[in-house]
């Protein structure tokens, strides 16, 4: 089989995959104003991270800000990850009932992109501000 080459500069699909995670992590706390959503805490204090209410693994909400949350490290460690049931809660009063019901029913979709919609999805969040994956055809079941 022949190898495949790259064009100069272009990025390759695990690559693409890495900066839409970064852009995503980005808005994610841009849009809690840099502080812990959980207890309040700001990127002065803490280490902030963003994180998924449904599991990155699931595509159909994987770059879904509205699926972020951005926690300190500590909030991050011990509510989000070891009181799931607690944290569940905690979105549900914060989200709201009807939010959290629309992303599971995303998160669970079966969800597939192409490179090339990938490519489309980091040149619209760059142009945008915002991530648009509604705006673009999906292959799959939706």
């Amino acid at each position: 089989m022949p190898k495949k080459f790259r064009v100069a500069g272009e990025l390759n699909r695990k690559e693409i995959i890495k900066k839409l995670d970064r852009l995503w992590a980005d808005s994610v706390k841009k849009r809690a104003g840099y502080k812990c959503e959980y207890c309040g805490r700001d990127k002065n204090i803490v280490t902030l991270h963003a994180h998924h209410i449904f599991s990155r693994r699931h595509l159909g909400t994987r770059w879904n800000v509205n699926n972020g949350v951005c926690l300190c490290y500590k909030c991050h460690l011990f509510t989000a990850h070891r009181d799931t049931g607690t944290f569940m809660l905690w979105n549900i009063r914060t989200k709201g009932q009807k939010t959290i019901d629309n992303l599971e029913l995303q998160a669970h979709s079966i969800t597939k992109f192409s490179t090339g919609e990938l490519k489309l999805l980091v040149d619209n969040w760059k142009q945008n501000n915002t991530c648009k994956i509604t705006g673009l055809p999906v292959k799959g079941i939706r």
